[in-house]
């Protein structure tokens, strides 16, 4: 006689109980990434990472609870978020993927965050194609990175912020070499020395 093992043999009001745990860690993760921006803390990108990780596996194990009504774009959305502030370009975009195709549901997910990942992709490969039209002999590898033309202030800076609510800085690139500084150039005159009148 065969027995399937299962990971989790919930009944229904213990798996209604793991979707707010999962609530609560997108919750706890999106605090995070608040606060990672404002202090740039390293730290607290890893245990927002951490935090959204877990939350995916709990949300994308049918055992463990109902997928469907999981918070899972608002859940990648994050996740592309943190990834993208740690510089893996690769996988945020790969996470920002997953936000935009898959299904939200009003009551348990942000409606929003499947049009904000989407709208991420189409800048992202929008840029991408104007990047391989650009060509510049001063372009180096490590300017070769995502950028999200998305300008929210007006001294320059450039941030992403979805509907969501979290802010973002992004760093520009890439782009032609920033000009040098002119420096200005002063003729070299001899020194002649006066004679002081004298008074009596």
């Amino acid at each position: 006689m065969a027995f399937e093992i299962k990971a989790f043999d919930l009944t229904a009001e213990e798996k209604h109980a793991v979707l707010g745990e999962i609530r609560a860690l997108v919750l706890a993760t999106g605090a995070l990434i608040a606060r990672a921006n404002k202090y740039k803390s390293a730290h607290d990108y890893a245990e927002a990472l951490s935090m959204v990780n877990r939350a995916l596996m709990l949300a994308t194990d049918p055992d463990a609870c109902d997928p469907s009504l999981a918070p899972l774009a608002t859940s990648y959305l994050y996740k592309g978020h943190i990834l993208l502030a740690m510089k893996y370009d690769k996988e945020a975009y790969e996470a920002y993927e997953k936000a935009a195709a898959t299904e939200t549901w009003n009551f348990t997910d942000a409606a929003t965050s499947r049009e904000v990942a989407k709208g991420l992709l189409a800048q992202w490969d929008k840029t991408k194609a104007a990047r391989e039209k650009i060509e510049s002999p001063a372009m180096r590898p490590e300017d070769e990175e995502f950028i999200l033309p998305i300008s929210f202030s007006s001294i320059g800076s450039v941030w992403l912020m979805g509907a969501d609510g979290i802010p973002l800085p992004v760093t520009v690139r890439p782009g032609p070499a920033r000009p040098r500084p002119r420096v200005q150039v002063h003729k070299w005159r001899p020194f002649t020395a006066r004679r002081r009148s004298r008074t009596s």
